[in-house]
């Protein structure tokens, strides 16, 4: 089958150990995430991709970039 691969880069802070594991839970703020919001935007984000037939996942978070792959397989 094929796979398409999309990727999103940030390279602002990265996303301590602790939280990486939590990050897709609802209302989830990291602990040093200094930004404001409710910590919703990745759990909807990953449940919209789930309902278009992909699977958002955190690739890396390190001192130089966070990564999120979203990949759609046939």
């Amino acid at each position: 089958g094929q796979t398409v691969h999309f990727s999103v880069t940030n390279s602002g802070p990265p996303i301590p150990m602790q939280d990486q594991e939590r990050i897709f839970e609802r209302f989830h703020r990291g602990t040093n995430s200094g930004v404001g919001g409710m910590g919703l935007g990745l759990p909807i984000a990953r449940q919209f991709a789930t309902l278009i037939g992909g699977q958002l996942t955190l690739a890396t978070s390190n001192s130089e970039k966070t990564v999120f792959m979203l990949v759609f397989r046939e």
